[in-house]
């Protein structure tokens, strides 16, 4: 039976802290209470976005302190051939090249403009629900032509969720609903890439010679610490209040997928013996669990997928299966 449930709220805890500290965050130098000064300054930077047509009610959203870019995007960054300490990766693979992004880089800047196989890609991760998607950058337009995308990350959440926003239009993106939400593409979503969560030493074995994204950003980042650690480790924190739907766990990790209005949700436990197939209007999807997360083996085009934590997809996608135990 479907419920919803209402997020505890985690609050400004030690991990917006720890992230913040090296990012343009939010001085309260007003006399005001905590809740006015985050408003306010919600309302900043909700005024530097195109919220036309927007698909969201803002008052939904939440801006924890955190400037436009506070968190920096990364765009076309160094690959090294030199190998990584033992990490998470997101490792993608386009007619036959292979890079792999660590999550000790993603935690720190969420997105990465990036270009394999001369694919213009976007990686993005939200840690606050272990989400990951791979969109390709290419949007094509009424006339036929291709428009390129660059995304930043705005400073605001949505369901626990990093709302991204695109640079040329200054529409809002959301990475786990996986289409534009405000602005001149609102409803429009982008092509998805299968990738697949692999540890260091399995890339090591399986693509030696991958190329990986280098520390060497621009950006003085801690990138062997890990500040969501043990938020990550605690099933009952949650980063702000919404509404989740609470037939799984809230921070139960699984693959999302979305065609056209339907959704489903394989939680990575039913995946990780043996290969799931998802039947979708779009073609099959498949996929695989392994210690580092979900791994995307097929995935048609028109099917949008994504890692992520239950509470944040089922707040986006509240018709979603969960497969394979029901219907």
């Amino acid at each position: 039976m479907r419920t919803i449930r209402r997020a505890a709220v985690l609050g400004l805890t030690a991990v917006t802290v720890s992230v913040v500290a090296t990012a343009a965050i939010l001085r309260f130098d007003q006399p005001a209470s905590r809740e006015q000064r985050l408003e306010s300054f919600k309302q900043q930077l909700l005024a530097q976005y195109d919220l036309a047509d927007a698909r969201f009610d803002t008052t939904d959203l939440v801006a924890p302190g955190v400037a436009r870019d506070g968190i920096p995007a990364l765009t076309n960054p160094s690959h090294t051939l030199i190998p990584a300490d033992n990490d998470r990766l997101v490792v993608v693979q386009i007619d036959g090249e292979t890079v792999a992004y660590p999550l000790n880089i993603l935690n720190w800047h969420e997105i990465i403009n990036d270009e394999v196989a001369a694919t213009p890609i976007a990686v993005t991760y939200c840690p606050l629900c272990d989400s990951v998607a791979v969109f390709d950058r290419r949007l094509r337009q009424d006339d036929g032509s291709t428009r390129i995308l660059e995304f930043g990350v705005s400073g605001l959440l949505h369901n626990s969720n990093v709302l991204m926003y695109e640079r040329s239009t200054m529409g809002l993106w959301s990475q786990v609903a996986m289409q534009c939400l405000s602005g001149p593409d609102a409803g429009r979503t982008l092509d998805q890439l299968p990738f697949r969560m692999m540890t260091f030493a399995r890339l090591r074995t399986e693509h030696p010679d991958a190329e990986i994204i280098s520390t060497d950003t621009g950006h003085d980042r801690p990138y062997r610490a890990n500040p969501y650690a043990s938020y990550l480790k605690d099933p009952n924190a949650i980063f702000h209040d919404f509404d989740y739907d609470d037939r799984l766990p809230p921070k139960t990790l699984g693959l999302g997928i979305a065609v056209a209005d339907e959704a489903w949700f394989v939680p990575a436990e039913r995946a990780a013996d043996a290969p799931i197939t998802i039947d979708t209007p779009a073609g099959p999807v498949r996929v695989h669990a392994g210690p580092a997360g979900i791994e995307v083996l097929q995935a048609p085009q028109g099917a949008r997928i994504v890692q992520s934590f239950w509470h944040s997809f089922s707040a986006f996608h509240p018709k979603t299966r969960i497969v394979p135990d029901t219907p």
